[in-house]
């Protein structure tokens, strides 16, 4: 781990950023913890190596961030800048990948390449280094980000935009090491003002008082844990309900996987080789879909669409 990425990560201690709101609201995958993983990384000294460094993904994200947003700025004709974080209140604020403008923003203020850093009226670009087999989270490339855009990505962005002022903002992907795609994002301050409330004052109760949330995904548990000791604790009347309990919700949740697979293998052989898609009667979008995929055409990609799935 480099001095400034130690530095920018130190920095991060401080406020409520764009990832987090994604764990304070429930929206990220389970794999990135919750709020508990959040608090601990506000209140927990940081150590060089300790976090996503000997991660392939993320150390290539990061390598790759500015060639994702290069080909932005190459099939637009724009100019790609970078920036540094941005604060809206003293505990909530966001970095952002790059930003981007026209060229003849520089023709016509010599004197600009220091405004160009405040990203409020220029085009904000996030880059997201994505995995082949999530292709199938991602429409085509060009469209509006929701409903085509992992929603904790969208709403990533949207916290970042709010930060900022900014009003426009794109996703790019590189899905698979040779799939490129950008979306547009719009604002909503409603949600941005009404999360940014939320954010200042859990940091306020949780991070500057110290008063640590109670771990919510297993995630949050299993991070950063201590070695195995080898003890073994007798379960008391609670912890036994607890197991029980867990062994409960285990059984219901196989269950209904069960039940998805085989309601999912009826569409799929309803539509065949001939159909693509299946909508409701009295609607134009279809609420289910069975095409080909981009990055293997030989292959389809099943999806429902977000108010569905």
């Amino acid at each position: 781990m480099t001095t400034d990425r130690l530095t920018w990560l130190e920095a991060r201690r401080k406020y409520i950023g764009s990832s987090d709101i994604t764990k304070l609201l429930g929206a990220a995958p389970k794999s990135w913890g919750g709020p508990y993983s959040v608090w601990k990384s506000k209140t927990f000294e940081l150590a060089e190596g300790s976090l996503d460094d000997n991660i392939p993904m993320f150390y290539w994200g990061r390598r790759l961030e500015p060639i994702i947003a290069e080909e932005y700025g190459r099939q637009t004709d724009m100019v790609i800048d970078s920036f540094p974080d941005h604060y809206t209140t003293p505990w909530v604020a966001s970095g952002f990948d790059h930003v981007a403008c026209t060229p003849d923003y520089f023709a016509s203020d010599p004197d600009s390449a220091d405004q160009l850093r405040h990203p409020a009226e220029r085009t904000l670009v996030e880059c997201k280094n994505v995995g082949a087999w999530n292709e199938r989270e991602w429409g085509e490339s060009g469209a509006h980000a929701d409903g085509n855009v992992p929603e904790y990505y969208v709403m990533q962005v949207r916290w970042q935009m709010g930060c900022t002022g900014a009003t426009e903002a794109v996703i790019c992907a590189l899905i698979g090491g040779s799939d490129w795609r950008f979306y547009h994002v719009e604002p909503d301050p409603a949600w941005f003002h009404r999360s940014a409330a939320f954010a200042d004052d859990w940091y306020r109760t949780h991070v500057r008082d110290d008063y640590a949330p109670i771990p919510d995904e297993r995630n949050d548990i299993v991070l950063g844990a201590p070695p195995e000791a080898g003890h073994v604790m007798v379960a008391d009347d609670d912890m036994e309900h607890l197991i029980h309990e867990r062994a409960a919700a285990h059984q219901l949740v196989q269950t209904h996987t069960a039940e998805m697979k085989r309601l999912d293998a009826q569409l799929v052989t309803a539509m065949g080789d001939t159909y693509d898609g299946i909508r409701l009667r009295g609607d134009d979008q279809p609420a289910v879909t069975h095409k080909p995929m981009r990055s293997n055409p030989t292959k389809r990609r099943y999806s429902f669409r977000k108010s569905f799935d």
